[in-house]
């Protein structure tokens, strides 16, 4: 895995661990591909029972954690039945974030998490410029600000967000290069961004 997958799974992992509660049950990872961050965090909270969703059938094959293929705009849960929703990467492929937004409101518990993280919009000029994303499979950039009014316009409270990773494929230079600037002006050139929600 490259260090900017893994790097993204360390954060979404830390920000599950801030927001999950004694009887958080249910963690879905939307859009989650070979769930290598549902993965990781079974071992950090072996008793949180985890499903991963993708639209993609072959990218779900051969996951050790349940499974389904879904539609992120048609989810297969009740209402009010998720703990806490995450979804990496996907919103600047969308061209309805809004509709997104609110299909994971609809299934997340009152007061559930919703943590979305993605490129920022300097981090995707960067993927395009190195061949990492075509023109045409990006359908909108959102800055933070953005995307905590997308979620506070559609019914969640925005707890905390930060940007991260400073440099395409991280690692451990990276890792310590982001924690000396993330305080200051300089983390603007950080190319990842994460937003922590709550349902209202």
């Amino acid at each position: 895995m490259q260090d900017g997958a893994r790097r993204r799974s360390e954060k979404m992992i830390e920000h599950i661990r801030m927001a999950a509660v004694s009887n958080t049950r249910l963690v879905v990872d939307v859009g989650a591909a070979d769930a290598f961050m549902l993965n990781e965090l079974g071992l950090q909270l072996p008793g949180v029972h985890r499903i991963a969703v993708d639209i993609s059938r072959e990218y779900l094959r051969g996951n050790i954690v349940p499974s389904v293929q879904a539609d992120g705009f048609k989810l297969p849960f009740r209402d009010s039945s998720v703990d806490i929703l995450t979804c990496a990467a996907m919103l600047k492929h969308v061209h309805d974030a809004g509709a997104l937004i609110v299909e994971f409101r609809r299934v997340l518990v009152p007061g559930g998490t919703l943590i979305l993280v993605d490129p920022t919009p300097l981090g995707i000029r960067i993927g395009k410029l190195l061949g990492h994303f075509s023109a045409h499979g990006i359908a909108q950039t959102l800055s933070l600000n953005d995307t905590s009014r997308l979620v506070q316009q559609h019914g969640f409270m925005t707890d905390a967000y930060e940007r991260f990773l400073l440099v395409p494929g991280g690692g451990r230079a990276g890792r310590i290069a982001e924690s000396m600037l993330r305080h200051g002006p300089a983390s603007r050139l950080f190319l990842n961004q994460i937003l922590r929600a709550r349902r209202r």
